[in-house]
């Protein structure tokens, strides 16, 4: 079963806001070639990712929440 996220700004300059549902989320970060970048897990309804460190490009996010999940492309 699919979620659906907020998030912003798109493309991305230097943070990337995810807005999530209740619950325990997994969310993982990958570069179009597939290698995973960045892993965590938050319960908050609200996160700031830094992309401050990462190239110009394009990024595959997942977040994960019970059997739901939700994935987007972003670009920096």
């Amino acid at each position: 079963m699919e979620m659906l996220l907020n998030y912003f700004p798109n493309p991305i300059s230097s943070v990337l806001n995810i807005k999530l549902p209740d619950g325990e989320n997994d969310i993982s970060m990958f570069s179009l070639t597939g290698r995973l970048l960045n892993a965590f897990s938050v319960s908050e309804l609200s996160v700031a990712c830094d992309m401050s460190n990462y190239p110009s490009g394009m990024y595959v996010n997942t977040v994960v929440n019970d059997k739901r999940k939700a994935v987007f492309k972003a670009v920096k």
